[in-house]
């Protein structure tokens, strides 16, 4: 039973983990210089997409558009996370500033792959087309498709 003004997404710990990667990614953001606002800016665009396609996928009914959701939190925690590289690698930010983050990201990606995994295992639709595997490509020892029709030579029988 949910409490009153308790929301879906409230209950879930990715979402919960999401918040304090977010709190934790505030403190780091102040430490970026301004000649870096883009990436900060990007950065900060990135850890909301976590949180709210988290909660947006929680309010979700459909299996396949809830998985999605949650799949799309996950690639936007990868992507703040090789921002934070690529501010460590061109030595705008000391690597062990990164850690806590990091590691919040880390623990909220486990979240979320549990997450998609358990909505894709309630549902039976099969996967994206593109996420199938092609066709096998016929061989010319595999049998014709439409096998000829065989006749015999005596007229009486066909």
């Amino acid at each position: 039973m949910r409490a009153e003004g308790e929301f879906d997404h409230d209950r879930l710990d990715a979402y919960r983990l999401a918040r304090g990667a977010v709190a934790l990614l505030q403190h780091l953001l102040k430490t970026v210089p301004r000649g870096y606002a883009e990436l900060s800016t990007q950065l900060r665009n990135a850890s909301l997409s976590v949180l709210l396609n988290i909660a947006e996928g929680s309010g979700e009914y459909a299996p396949a558009e809830k998985a999605r959701l949650y799949r799309t939190a996950r690639r936007s925690a990868d992507e703040c996370t090789a921002i934070m590289d690529y501010l460590v690698d061109a030595g705008v930010i000391p690597p062990q500033s990164t850690q806590p983050t990091r590691h919040q990201y880390w623990r909220t990606v486990g979240a979320l792959i549990k997450l998609i995994q358990s909505v894709e295992s309630r549902t039976s639709t099969p996967a994206p087309t593109s996420a199938r595997k092609p066709a096998r490509a016929r061989t010319s020892v595999d049998p014709p498709v439409n096998p000829p029709v065989r006749r015999s030579v005596n007229p009486l029988i066909r």
